[in-house]
């Protein structure tokens, strides 16, 4: 196998396959083909749910081939990678870039997983015939709206490691109107709803309150919402096997996971706390903001007080008090809120109420039925959130004081207002809510552009500055160069001068004759006056400067001073 990779195409899938890694089963198989490279993993949370997670990777693949890796150790070697990446396999071991990881050497693992994954993709039953595959339902989803869904329950949900492994899993439940993801621990329920296109022929299947139930564990659904969070559309298809068997796919653009269901599998009825006939009582609207900032630092007393996370709610006339009691000290804050129906004081679980809300819209409505119900958190997103009630009575403080030993009422005697009437208020507060964060994105944009147009200037200025520069060095260049020419045109000047001289002298210059006599001497007249010269000396009289070469047969004289150098020509007669 030999294939080259981007980095970052494979950190990406390794960090998202190694969510759903089983710790006892650490090795994944990679698969070099014409389509890529391809990470998969066999997954087997529970006894009763096995499947298949693969994510495809772009790549170049010159050679094919398949290899088993720990996914682990190859996710830590590519972080310390950049680039294009090398993938090959020598001998036992798989090659990345230089460094090299040894792979499953038990070729027998290859084969057992190929099995188990085409018993995923072609169940059989028990005595190895294939089973029939008949389609109960086919659609597709905005994967951000599924990925919304699952960050709102997952967290929710039990740990991936509990025995519970209906509890550790998200109810995906399909219905006419589109589907539900569930997640619950038996002290809260988080209830996400997804819109979704079906097939026609397959939507008659579901009728009524025919609704199909699949338990995704949470390890699965971890990847899933990483996976799909940036796909516009993810088609998914739930096929029932056997009476008691179904496999639920999902695909993306580079993602599909195949999980195979022993039926039945036991959720709890989470119907009801959703459909209560009348969700009456009290219902009060805050803003999410308000209320996390004051709960967070209430839970925080109520931990230092006596470790719980035990808090009060009570509704008065506008406002929303949270509290929590102490025998030495009470602590409490109010929030504004819009409050209808019967006065209540309810003790729930803090960190509940505040992971619970974390996860709604900016206007948050709370609903209370009685002191034994759940209170039920909703918000414009179509989101549903229950917290069971609890005791804020503590044993360990003495709890003689009556007030303090069941603060906990719900009136029997008071007409029930119920939640639609809360409705207008609700979209009072988001029209509300609206136009604040309307005049906020406003005012956002405004400093954002005053904020642009001040850093176009400063690059305006900053283009300024260096072309400023670049003139300044052109004036300096130009300023040498015009310095340089100066003295070039004075020394031009000064060559021409000298050159006029020349010309004048050679214009001035006369020829006269001399006798050479034989005591190697020379005789000349020069205007009237006689001049002897030697040769080879140079002689100098009160006007004359003057010599002769014998063998040349000339000679010259220079009349003083020499500066004007006025010369005249010998020649032997």
């Amino acid at each position: 196998m030999l294939v080259k990779i981007e980095q970052k195409e494979l950190l990406n899938a390794l960090q998202i396959i190694n969510k759903a890694r089983d710790p006892m089963i650490p090795f994944g198989l990679m698969t070099a083909s014409e389509n890529g490279l391809s990470m998969t993993l066999v997954v087997q949370d529970f006894p009763c749910i096995f499947g298949t997670v693969e994510i495809l990777i772009p790549a170049e693949a010159e050679e094919y081939g398949k290899v088993p890796v720990d996914t682990k150790i190859l996710q830590k070697i590519t972080r310390t990678r950049k680039g294009v990446l090398t993938l090959r396999t020598v001998e036992n071991f798989l090659d990345v870039s230089g460094s090299r990881i040894e792979t499953n050497p038990d070729t027998d693992w290859i084969d057992e997983t190929l099995n188990t994954i085409e018993d995923v993709r072609k169940p059989k039953d028990p005595e190895g015939n294939q089973w029939k595959i008949l389609r109960m339902l086919k659609g597709k989803s905005s994967g951000k709206e599924i990925a919304h869904s699952l960050s709102s329950t997952v967290p929710f949900a039990l740990s991936d490691h509990s025995r519970h492994s209906n509890l550790s899993s998200v109810c995906w439940e399909w219905s006419p109107d589109g589907f539900r993801m569930v997640g619950t621990d038996g002290h809260r329920l988080s209830v996400a709803g997804v819109s979704s296109s079906w097939e026609r022929e397959k939507k008659d299947s579901l009728s009524g309150n025919n609704a199909l139930q699949f338990l995704l564990p949470v390890s699965i659904a971890k990847v899933l919402q990483s996976a799909v969070e940036k796909d516009e559309t993810v088609r998914f298809s739930l096929d029932k096997i056997h009476e008691h068997r179904s496999r639920l796919t999902v695909q993306g653009s580079h993602f599909r996971t195949e999980m195979i269901q022993d039926w039945p599998m036991n959720y709890p009825d989470y119907r009801n706390a959703v459909n209560i006939p009348k969700w009456q009582g009290a219902n009060v609207v805050i803003r999410r903001d308000d209320f996390l900032a004051e709960i967070k630092e209430i839970v925080q007393t109520a931990k230092a007080l006596d470790g719980s996370d035990i808090v009060l709610l009570e509704a008065r006339s506008g406002r929303l008090q949270i509290e929590v009691m102490d025998e030495k000290i009470r602590h409490k804050v109010a929030i504004p809120c819009h409050y209808t129906g019967v006065p209540f004081c309810i003790a729930f679980n803090g960190r509940y109420l505040m992971e619970g809300a974390g996860v709604m819209d900016s206007i948050l409505v709370l609903s209370f039925s009685s002191d034994s119900m759940p209170a039920m958190l909703t918000s414009g997103s179509g989101l549903m959130h229950f917290v069971m009630p609890c005791s804020p009575h503590n044993s360990a403080s003495g709890g003689d004081d009556p007030e303090q030993k069941n603060p906990v009422f719900w009136p029997e005697d008071i007409d029930m207002v119920p939640v639609s009437a809360v409705d207008p208020v609700v979209q009072e507060w988001t029209k509300k809510e609206a136009t604040t964060r309307s005049r906020t994105n406003k005012h956002k944009r405004v400093v954002k552009g005053d904020t642009a147009r001040v850093k176009n200037l400063k690059e305006e200025n900053k283009v300024l500055r260096t072309e400023n520069e670049r003139l300044t060095e052109e004036i300096n260049r130009f300023r040498q160069e015009s310095a340089l020419m100066r003295d070039e045109l004075q020394n031009t000047s000064q060559e021409l001068e000298t050159l006029r001289a020349v010309k004048s002298v050679q214009e001035d210059q006369r020829v006269f004759n001399m006798n050479i006599m034989p005591d190697r001497k020379a005789t000349v007249n020069i205007e009237g006056r006689d001049l002897t010269l030697q040769e080879g000396r140079v002689f100098e009289g009160d006007e004359v400067v003057g010599h002769y070469d014998q063998k040349k047969r000339s000679g010259q004289i220079w009349s003083k001073p020499i500066s004007i150098m006025k010369g005249w020509t010998l020649q032997m007669m």
